[in-house]
């Protein structure tokens, strides 16, 4: 293998739109990065997928990237023994949660509103 000291790798959270924003800046911003994760699609405010179905122009600065799944999220519902949380996930007259409610609680609860 060879040394490629000339390259830095850094490791940043802050969520998928933090991810699309910085892989959008002008590649002279110095928030700028080359590979920016994302749990989710893109936004059609962030870009619009090109023709080819595979290349995105961000929206705020025309540059080109491309989409690459490289693997899938997972949710975990965790709640306490004993807890509130657990009465409603297991209560005969609550019937547990669903899938639907579970969606529900974890979409953004704006998009219903108007």
């Amino acid at each position: 293998m060879e040394n490629a000291s000339n390259i830095t790798i850094t490791i940043e959270g802050g969520g998928s739109s933090s991810g699309a924003r910085r892989v959008c800046k002008d590649r002279t911003d110095p928030d700028h990065v080359d590979i920016g994760d994302m749990s989710r699609n893109w936004k059609s405010s962030e870009a619009l997928l090109l023709d080819d179905d595979y290349t995105w122009e961000c929206s705020n600065s025309k540059i080109r990237v491309t989409q690459i799944q490289v693997g899938t999220d997972g949710l975990a519902v965790v709640v306490s023994k004993g807890g509130r949380a657990r009465d409603c996930l297991t209560s005969a007259e609550v019937g547990g949660l669903t899938l639907a409610m579970l969606h529900w609680m974890f979409t953004d609860w704006r998009l219903g509103r108007s």
